[in-house]
């Protein structure tokens, strides 16, 4: 008589479910350090007529999408963002100067300006913008901090504690009927909810007018220094005929066996 276990049909549907999830984790994990480097980018771009530098400006626009807008809250509620941008080696003082004028204009404040070499600093209260260099260039970074936020969420729970602690005090020393402890500790119980309430109702209005006007900041700059390259670049020498042309259909094909044969070749490695 076979001892061999013998499974019902339920634990066969758990049994293969459990394998399949552990089975695509691993194939997950295994192909987690596959991909292309950049090398082998640019290899399969001059085999499909892009040029190496195009593929860089889409990595570059890639890892900054990856960044985004940091914000940082407190009980729920937004007090402070901020946000990098690349900028190319190129940046100059004029390019300096015009972003000094674009916060002033933002900002509507004249700010203070420090400048220690090649580190920059433009701030105003809690608004800061620092340019520093980075590995590939320059790194702009714009912090803002609500400097209230914190103070008010605080100071409005303490005042509706000591507007508990103050009723209870004076009711027991009061006389019965008298309305004294009442209004007195009603009063401080007003002041600290609207203490507490004001930035949770306020507060995400506040995140998302600072959002707009850094993200237009980061936008303008680096717009504006990537065009002021460009046109440096075709005063120098105008752009070989291949840099202009338009993919074809054949074209993405070919790039799609590109990748196919390269994905291919790493795999039997």
């Amino acid at each position: 008589m076979s001892t061999q276990r013998r499974f019902t049909e339920k634990e066969i549907a758990r049994i293969f479910e459990k394998a399949t999830r552990a089975q695509n984790a691993a194939n997950d994990e295994s192909h987690s350090n596959e991909g292309l480097s950049l090398e082998e980018l640019k290899q399969i771009g001059a085999s499909t007529g892009i040029d190496a530098d195009y593929i860089v400006q889409a990595i570059a626009e890639l890892n900054e999408e990856a960044r985004g807008l940091s914000i940082q809250k407190h009980m729920g509620v937004p007090y402070a963002l901020s946000r990098s941008v690349k900028l190319p080696d190129t940046f100059s003082e004029k390019d300096w100067e015009r972003l000094v004028v674009d916060l002033r204009r933002t900002f509507k404040t004249r700010g203070t300006i420090k400048q220690d070499g090649s580190f920059r600093e433009w701030s105003h209260g809690y608004t800061h913008a620092y340019v520093e260099p980075s590995e590939n260039g320059y790194e702009l970074r714009i912090e803002i901090k609500n400097g209230n936020t914190k103070g008010l969420l605080y100071s409005g729970i303490l005042y509706v504690f000591l507007a508990i602690v103050m009723f209870i005090t004076l009711s027991s020393k009061a006389d019965s009927g008298d309305m004294v402890p009442s209004v007195l500790s009603g009063i401080l119980a007003v002041g600290g909810i609207g203490s507490f309430l004001y930035p949770m109702i306020f507060g995400s209005g506040w995140a998302r007018k600072k959002e707009q006007q850094i993200e237009g900041i980061c936008e303008r700059t680096s717009r504006a220094v990537v065009s002021e390259e460009k046109e440096e670049e075709e005063s120098k020498t105008a752009l070989p005929a291949q840099k202009g042309k338009f993919l074809t259909l054949e074209d993405e094909k070919d790039l799609n066996q590109e990748l196919q044969q390269f994905a291919m070749k790493k795999r039997t490695r």
